[in-house]
């Protein structure tokens, strides 16, 4: 589902001399309204020499607007410099220094194209390119055709090898530019079963060699969602199910050291929603209380995607599945994620008393799984 762009000096000198408002234009829908197309620079590419010894018949507008989106993009890190795809492999461990070869292969071939107007000729590419066009309009038009390619539906999902290519073809890019990756779904975690189905175990087992380190999940609290099957025999209790669900994601994901948050959310919260979303961030390693505070995600979403159902990860089947994927924009989630992180159990909901029964924070709509493990274990002593 990325797009990501070779930005190259010739491309930025040829445009300074366009319409002002044509290239203000093309900019802002290159970088603002497309959040899910990252930039690399050409090797030793700098503005600052560009501004120095402009073009002939620029024009001053042009100037400050290519270096206010350049600030832009390098501000929310979808414009990384070239430099950072070879070092991205540079590791003293062979081990780690495969996984991350193989994952960069997998995760962005067939999705770099170049931004220049002349034929692209690079010593020794890490990737092969194709130009994305010879003109602005030509590239807006092959930017669409991509669009519609990546958000047309993926058919015959049988077996894991095909969920293991699909992560790749929609979800890897972004996990290979970012380090958070957060889910927002209200059915992930499952406590139908002793056994029951895990997801994002397919997932997290593929960030191997990635640069994901923090993992965030929200999902609705089962228990409070579906009081009667807490009395069920077959059913786990709440410490089980949320204890399983994380040690299975953390076997999944070895040898990667990924910091795991799940975040229980009161049930009608994300029933408002009516979708599922799959985000990335750039966030530090949180420890300790900040990990368990939910307010440092807020405005920090950079790409968004929704899926069109929970189980495309995790189902195998003899005909085969269909999984699509829409783009969304990082505005519409982050907003979303704001409403949640400001949003109190209302008394009308259905599991309002089950949350206060639970001692759950009264003033707000989650809780982190380990404060709610924290209260398992002492209500059990």
């Amino acid at each position: 589902m990325i797009i990501i762009s070779y930005l190259t000096e010739n491309f930025i000198r040829e445009t300074l001399s366009m319409d002002n408002e044509e290239l203000r234009i093309f900019l802002e829908s290159l970088c603002k309204r497309k959040d899910f197309i990252y930039f690399i620079s050409e090797p030793g590419l700098n503005y600052a020499k560009i501004k120095k010894n402009p073009p002939k018949n620029y024009t001053q507008s042009n100037l400050s607007t290519w270096g206010s989106y350049i600030s832009y993009l390098i501000k929310i890190g979808r414009l990384r410099e070239y430099e950072f795809l070879r070092k991205f492999t540079l590791k003293d461990d062979l081990e780690e220094k495969i996984y991350k070869k193989e994952f960069m292969k997998r995760a962005i071939e067939n999705k770099v194209f170049y931004l220049s107007f002349k034929d692209l000729k690079i010593k020794k590419p890490i990737f092969k390119m194709k130009s994305l066009g010879n003109s602005l309009e030509q590239i807006k038009f092959n930017i669409e055709g991509l669009i519609q390619d990546y958000e047309f539906p993926t058919k015959n999902i049988k077996d894991l090898g095909d969920r293991k290519e699909l992560f790749f073809d929609k979800l890897g890019g972004f996990c290979f530019f970012n380090n958070t990756f957060i889910c927002i779904d209200r059915f992930i975690l499952d406590t139908a079963k002793i056994n029951p189905v895990i997801y994002l175990k397919t997932i997290i087992s593929q960030l191997k060699g990635s640069s994901i380190r923090n993992l965030i999940i929200l999902a609705s609290d089962p228990y409070a969602e579906y009081p009667r099957k807490r009395d069920e025999k077959d059913n786990m209790n709440k410490f089980q199910c949320i204890d399983n669900y994380i040690k299975s994601l953390e076997r999944a994901m070895y040898p990667n050291n990924i910091q795991i948050q799940l975040f229980l959310m009161v049930p009608e919260e994300l029933k408002r929603f009516h979708s599922r979303y799959f985000s990335w961030a750039e966030l530090p390693s949180y420890k300790g209380p900040e990990m368990k505070d939910l307010t440092n995600l807020e405005d920090q979403i950079v790409v968004a995607l929704q899926p069109d159902k929970p189980g495309i990860f995790e189902e195998d089947s003899e005909f085969g599945n269909e999984a699509k994927f829409n783009y969304v924009t990082k505005t519409e989630v982050n907003n979303k994620v704001k409403d949640l992180i400001n949003s109190s159990p209302n008394e009308s909901y259905k599991s309002y008393s089950y949350w206060i029964q639970q001692k759950y924070p009264a003033q707000r709509s989650w809780i982190d799984y380990e404060d709610v493990l924290k209260m398992e274990r002492a209500n059990k002593s």
